[in-house]
């Protein structure tokens, strides 16, 4: 990544607080700076009981459930008491079935959140994961049910469904649910209709083929730019970041730019028209790493970069007694900018999104930029990598298989392609689990590439291959969930899996979950050239492997 993407240029006015008032002055600031001065800003705004209120709302459960998620996104470990503090209040606030709120109209935004916030904490806790399941029936419940509507699989403000469903509740409860269902597991019976696809129907409904815009709601104009963030993020939640609603294609016979398409004719990260600054920055932050990836440009606009120039220009440094700095963002007072507390957090998760120099226990990896070389890979989509117990990830990329060679007597097949990344604070010569969410493809029993057999079983000889000296070697057993569509590998610090060799507390890993015709124990180096082979390509990629 080039330096100007993880260092953005700034100048600060730094205002004083509990010392005296200083003047501007210029200084570089890099998106890691930024976000520890806004997590110490959050820890120091945290009220006693372990909730945030600065929403114009006055929702303190809402507040309260954003400000955790920007802290936990950003790498605060889940045992800091600020999170444990936030956590214990939200739970204290759930009444058997549902999160409350100060209004009723907003129980959608607010669910939507707490149960973002809940479901990244509830693995850790067996209180707190019964609740989360509990609070998404309850908001599965409020999904509008009647095809024959446009605001099918959409939600509206209140405890209910509703035809009225419009975008923006409906992009909370979608964020409460993926984040639940990612990770705590299935949060639906297999024979219901799958709140996904209703999902996906509203946004079919809420979609204009001829500008790529998504509105408020079906057939509306309003709030264009954030809204159409919305649908591309959606798009991304439910699985579908690369179909032409998200990124363009021929739809119903013409042309259609698709979000990204919209988003690159009407480019604008400061100030945007019709929208609230911060959570829009938020809306394309995440829906644009998801659908393109932080390494693809939008038309000819470097967006990562131009996004946290924004962001760092509009931060607010104050300096502490002690000398150190914290960050805010100034919010706006209105919207869903809400205070102080809400226009922070969505700036450090919009950072922690798009600059993969952000430590996170979640990073999400999209296709290699087209123009790196002939994708060699069968299975396209969205990766998501995800890590436990206060280990965190940074430097996540998606890379092409075919750069580096593979030596056997067997076919070596990667379905989905190379990823490499660096994971911290692993337990000094321990192991870090990593879980990865893969694309629908990747796990059906129809598509002759994925990881499952056509009954739908995991393949026999699964596992991850690490690029040593750069070639392919097998290294360690992977395990396929096929229903909840991820992977699961042990890295060891230190270990074959780890590329610097050295047992301190970091994984350095260009890896790829893959799959061969036999164990690895019968697969010996040899100088014969050997085929990456790609069933279902017209046009298969052969690789040599160099001779000795």
């Amino acid at each position: 990544m080039k330096k100007s993407r993880l260092m953005a240029l700034v100048c600060f006015l730094i205002l004083g607080f509990l010392t005296a008032a200083q003047t501007g002055f210029c200084t570089v600031i890099s998106s890691t700076d930024l976000i520890a001065g806004g997590q110490a800003y959050l820890i120091d705004q945290q009220a006693a009981n372990g909730s945030w209120t600065d929403d114009y709302q006055g929702a303190t459960n809402a507040t309260t459930a954003i400000a955790l998620t920007a802290l936990m996104e950003t790498g605060l470990s889940k045992d800091h008491e600020a999170i444990v503090k936030g956590v214990n209040y939200l739970v204290s606030q759930f009444n058997g079935s549902y999160f409350p709120s100060s209004s009723s109209s907003h129980y959608t935004y607010t669910n939507g959140a707490v149960i973002m916030a809940l479901s990244m904490f509830a693995p850790e806790s067996a209180v707190t994961r019964t609740i989360v399941m509990s609070a998404t029936q309850t908001l599965l419940g409020n999904q509008y049910d009647n095809p024959a509507h446009s605001g099918h699989g959409g939600w509206y403000y209140y405890n209910s469904p509703s035809s009225s469903a419009d975008l923006s509740n409906t992009q909370f409860a979608a964020m409460g649910l993926y984040y639940a269902n990612q990770y705590l597991g299935a949060i639906q019976d297999a024979e219901e209709e799958s709140w996904k696809d209703a999902l996906y129907t509203y946004l079919q409904n809420d979609y204009n083929s001829t500008t790529g815009a998504s509105g408020y709601r079906p057939g509306s104009s309003s709030y264009i730019p954030a809204m159409t963030g919305a649908s591309l993020w959606c798009m991304s939640l439910i699985g579908r970041e690369t179909d032409p609603i998200a990124i363009g294609g021929v739809v119903s016979g013409s042309e259609t730019p698709g979000n990204v398409g919209w988003f690159e004719n009407n480019y604008v990260w400061d100030n945007p028209s019709g929208a609230p600054q911060y959570y829009y920055l938020y809306a394309w932050a995440k829906a644009l790493t998801a659908a393109i990836g932080t390494e693809n440009m939008v038309g000819t606009h470097n967006w990562v970069e131009d996004m946290i120039g924004v962001l760092a220009n509009k931060a607010v440094a104050v300096a502490r007694k002690d000398g150190t700095q914290v960050y805010y963002w100034p919010g706006r007072g209105s919207s869903l900018d809400g205070g102080n507390i809400i226009a922070t957090s969505w700036a450090m998760m919009s950072m922690a999104f798009a600059d993969i120099s952000v430590e996170s226990p979640e990073k999400r990896v999209s296709d290699v930029p087209e123009a790196e070389g002939v994708i060699d890979y069968p299975i396209r989509g969205l990766l998501t990598l995800k890590t436990e117990g206060g280990i965190t990830i940074t430097g996540a990329k998606r890379r092409l298989a075919e750069l580096f060679r593979w030596k056997g007597k067997t076919t070596l097949k990667l379905p989905v392609g190379a990823v490499e990344f660096v994971l911290h604070h692993v337990p000094v010569g321990g192991q870090a689990k990593l879980t990865i969410k893969l694309p629908r493809d990747a796990v059906r029993n129809d598509v002759a590439d994925s990881f499952v057999d056509e009954n739908g079983d995991p393949k026999p000889y699964l596992n991850w291959f690490k690029i040593q000296n750069g070639e392919w070697k097998g290294v360690t057993p992977i395990v396929v969930d096929p229903a909840a569509e991820t992977i699961t590998v042990w890295l060891t610090d230190g270990g074959p899996e780890d590329a610097d060799g050295l047992a301190n507390g970091e994984i350095v890993d260009p890896g790829a979950p893959g799959i061969t015709d036999g164990p690895l124990a019968a697969v010996a180096e040899s100088s014969d050239p050997v085929q990456y082979r790609t069933d279902n390509s017209s046009s298969p990629c052969f690789i040599e492997a160099l001779k000795n």
